[in-house]
């Protein structure tokens, strides 16, 4: 008798529950949706690669400006309010900002600008009242390339690969974001021809980077690590490899199918793919001693 009331009272207790919820459901009210983005006049247009800073208060997003061609930065709370063009007093006509990241933390946007003396990198506060030059100015002629960059998670540096006007040398500098002139390059100095892969991390909680490049022997790219507040300094971090071997991609690296390699979570080690024994046969392997802070 007492397990069938106890039964009847579970049972009126999940009905009472579950047409609460569906009410709760159906009473719900999304508002109407609405307009973030500033007020665009002909010619102008937003781009897709917008981005909401981690706290979630805040869109960053790129769009052309009122001058027609160039492409400049902006800001504004995701609960709409005034636009901030963060770029305006920095981009040189006829230049753009182009790939962005907003800082960890959320105060700051680092840009590439494209400049008529090539790419620079910039960093903006995102209410935009700080704005200064992250890589250094390059001559004219020069065109220097900044093909990505990286931002610490503790928000203090940045590392971007440059080949500082030179072709296909590509190279690692690392800067802080509150004290622009302490550039230093990250890693050994490149001979001529030999550069660092586009694929680099931050090590999660240290001051190192994990990198693939051709660095000690040419036409051969190997995995490395590197502390970013001294210069000079390259830990090889794969095995030695056989005739032709790579740390790549695969057997179709062209198609850039999966990682070349993974750094974990607590930052104590990294797993890649090599073709480190037989030519073109690939392999998974884990670096046994992962380097300290």
């Amino acid at each position: 008798m007492n397990n069938t009331i106890n039964s009847q009272v579970s049972y009126l207790a999940f009905v009472v529950a579950f047409c609460l919820a569906i009410n709760t459901c159906l009473a719900f009210d999304p508002g109407e949706p609405f307009k973030v983005s500033h007020k665009l006049q002909p010619n102008e247009d937003v781009f897709s690669d917008f981005k909401v800073s981690p706290d979630g208060k805040t869109l960053v997003y790129r769009a052309l400006n009122t001058r027609g061609s160039e492409i400049d930065l902006y800001s504004v709370s995701t609960t709409g309010g005034v636009v901030r063009n963060l770029t305006i007093l920095t981009v040189e006509q006829n230049g753009n900002a182009l790939n962005f990241k907003i800082s960890p933390d959320g105060t700051k946007v680092v840009y590439v600008s494209d400049t008529p003396r090539g790419h620079a990198l910039r960093m903006v506060s995102i209410d935009g009242r700080v704005n200064r030059w992250l890589s250094a100015v390059q001559a004219i002629g020069l065109r220097a390339q900044i093909s990505d960059f990286k931002i610490s998670s503790d928000s203090s540096r940045v590392v971007y690969r440059t080949d500082q006007g030179i072709s296909n040398n590509f190279r690692l500098i690392r800067t802080m974001l509150d004290a622009p002139y302490s550039r230093i390059p990250v890693g050994v100095n490149l001979a001529d021809g030999r550069s660092i892969e586009p694929d680099f991390e931050f090590v999660p909680g240290q001051n190192r980077v994990v990198y693939r490049g051709n660095v000690t022997k040419d036409n051969v790219i190997e995995l490395f690590a590197s502390l970013t507040e001294s210069a000079g300094n390259a830990l090889k971090l794969n095995v030695a490899l056989g005739p032709g071997g790579n740390v790549e991609d695969g057997e179709f690296p062209q198609f850039k199918i999966g990682k070349k390699f993974s750094i974990s979570p607590d930052g104590s080690y990294v797993v890649y793919h090599v073709d480190a024994r037989i030519n073109n046969v690939f392999d998974v392997f884990r670096m046994r001693n992962a380097p300290k802070k």
